[in-house]
């Protein structure tokens, strides 16, 4: 995939780099970072989408059906997250180029392995960024429709140390790990916290034997709020559920939490939402902001 954006891209025009992300992420690819000289006034503009899909995405086929629907086999994800984004900036530049329409400079950027929460975008270094506006394809639904704000994600690890014991000749010996993380899962508050917030506790694994008291449980998590710091605070009930859980019955706890993106709103006067609707409009879309 990288390389052949990396082919397209310059093909078109554009400079291209790309950056050392993949190397530090264990991945074989980094962030694609291309820049097309402007042919009139302007600032720079950077439009922005994500390379990864979810899985299944190996051997993807794509199936175009008589009205033009395109979909998988069936047997993988199509990856139209972000595909569509990937080829709406390419078929943007390459009628830029074919109709030498006038245009002010812009920019490209290619991230690698957003679906684990943006891990390629954290390691760009966005000082090297020339525009002050962007734009990001990738929202599903028709055309027109824009999220101008976004949630903080915040996922977590509760690992529950207890301690291992026979099930069946001596039970009073162990400390009961997964108990701990079930009273603690029982506690919180699941799915829509408050009109801002949703909690998750998505896994729970541990134990290693019918016959054994599981000395150790992990969960994992995520949370998700339009507020930032009910974002964190939601983090730190959920730490506290365990870790009280856990000291009731002589246990102990390792959590840990990461921030994958801070909560963030555009106004709706800002350049870059009235120029949305100004395209809208040139084009006859409805324009919906989410």
């Amino acid at each position: 995939m990288g390389d052949y954006l990396k082919k397209e891209l310059a093909s078109l025009g554009l400079s291209v780099q790309q950056d050392r992300a993949g190397d530090r992420i264990h991945g074989n690819c980094g962030n694609i970072h291309a820049f097309l000289e402007g042919t009139a006034e302007g600032e720079p503009l950077l439009f922005c989408a994500h390379m990864d899909t979810v899985e299944p995405s190996r051997g993807k086929r794509a199936v175009v059906s008589e009205d033009g629907t395109v979909t998988s086999d069936g047997k993988t994800v199509l990856g139209a997250d972000d595909c569509a984004g990937l080829a709406a900036i390419l078929e943007a530049l390459r009628t830029l180029r074919e109709k030498k329409l006038p245009h002010r400079p812009v920019e490209v950027l290619f991230t690698v392995a957003e679906e684990p929460y943006c891990r390629g975008a954290e390691q760009f270094d966005f000082s090297t960024l020339r525009s002050r506006e962007a734009y990001v394809l990738d929202l599903a639904g028709p055309v027109g429709g824009a999220a101008y704000g976004a949630p903080t994600i915040l996922s977590f690890t509760a690992e529950v140390l207890g301690k291992t014991a026979h099930a069946g000749f001596a039970p009073q010996d162990g400390i009961h790990a997964i108990a701990a993380a079930a009273a603690a899962v029982n506690q919180l508050r699941m799915g829509r916290v408050d009109p801002d917030t949703t909690l998750n506790v998505g896994t729970i694994s541990g134990g290693t034997a019918t016959n054994i008291v599981p000395d150790r449980c992990i969960a994992t998590g995520e949370i998700r709020s339009y507020s930032h710091k009910k974002a964190l605070e939601q983090a730190e009930l959920v730490k506290k559920a365990f870790e009280d859980c856990a000291r009731e019955i002589g246990a102990s706890v390792k959590f840990e939490s990461l921030c994958g993106c801070e909560a963030y709103e555009t106004p709706t006067g800002h350049p870059v939402v009235l120029r949305f609707r100004q395209a809208c409009a040139r084009l006859g879309l409805p324009v919906s902001l989410e």
